[in-house]
């Protein structure tokens, strides 16, 4: 209800299949009308989700909104909601995302619930990614874009939690197709563990990794890894780092053979969030426990 004029009321009312309305009377409650989304403004699609209004304090015609994961704004009382997110992201990036060293401005950020944006020019515009073919989003994992053509990210049908399974548009994003070969799972506890990210290895553009698996003729074909669950980083001498995961012992892993075979080089309690390494290859960050954590490789 406006603090300035009580006649004027915003609510919503629940209904099945996420049909969650607004409704708005400027008459105290004696007639209501359906208010209006304008979405045009925003890069995702418009999903209800439960809704809160915050009026202004002073002026009866401005009210906003929160739901649908970003802002929106009315000026006319709540007959009409406009995208009003401007510097705000409430848009949940899951898993890790990874830059392409051969092409500094490009980068895909797969989306749980909104499928994903790639951006080809460092941020300052993106194209939205409809990899799981859903009208209303799809939850990916794992977004990696291995060049300017070719975007790939783990699609989990059944779920936040679910298997996924990758999916590749070599044509930058516009259209996907299945990669049914290439499946993985979130939890550690299970044999296709894989970890929600890749890397696109920065001495050869083709090499790239997502979760435990490998291409290298630039996403045309696919590869499991054996004793890695996620590739991290990679050192000046192209020496790769990536992590087998445990439920409570997880190792740091290297490769020097373009991720052909891998070897243990750390054994750390409990899990690794995030890795790093410093470009001789000889010390490595970890982000685990709830801490950072500096090893000293030696050699």
């Amino acid at each position: 209800m406006s603090p300035v004029d009580a006649d004027r009321t915003v609510m919503r009312a629940l209904a099945d299949d996420w049909r969650w309305l607004r409704h708005v009377s400027h008459d105290g409650g004696r007639t209501w009308s359906l208010g209006k989304v304008d979405s045009s403004l925003a890069f995702f699609p418009f999903n209800a989700r439960q809704l809160m209004f915050d009026w202004h304090p002073t002026d009866p015609d401005v009210v906003w909104s929160f739901g649908g994961d970003w802002p929106t704004r009315s000026n006319d009382g709540g007959k009409t909601f406009e995208w009003a997110g401007n510097g705000q992201n409430a848009v949940f990036v899951a898993g890790h995302f990874a830059f392409n060293p051969h092409h500094p401005g490009l980068l895909f950020l797969s989306s749980q619930d909104y499928n994903g944006g790639v951006t080809h020019d460092g941020g300052e515009t993106w194209r939205y990614t409809p990899v799981s073919g859903q009208g209303w989003g799809g939850f990916v994992y794992g977004g990696l874009a291995i060049s300017p053509e070719v975007v790939v990210g783990g699609n989990a049908v059944a779920g936040w939690g679910g298997e996924r399974v990758l999916r590749v548009s070599r044509d930058g994003g516009a259209t996907w197709a299945e990669e049914p070969s290439v499946r993985w799972t979130s939890s550690p506890a299970n044999a296709a563990y894989g970890i929600d990210g890749g890397l696109v290895d920065p001495h050869d553009p083709e090499l790239a990794f997502v979760a435990g698996f490998r291409t290298d003729d630039g996403g045309q074909t696919w590869s499991a890894m054996h004793d890695v669950h996620g590739v991290y980083a990679a050192s000046e001498s192209g020496r790769l780092f990536g992590v087998r995961a445990g439920t409570a012992q997880s190792s740091v892993v290297a490769s020097d053979d373009d991720g052909q075979t891998w070897s243990t080089v750390l054994e750390v309690d409990g899990s690794i969030d995030d890795l790093a390494a410093t470009p001789d290859g000889q010390t490595v960050y970890l982000a685990s426990q709830s801490r950072m954590w500096r090893y000293r490789l030696g050699g």
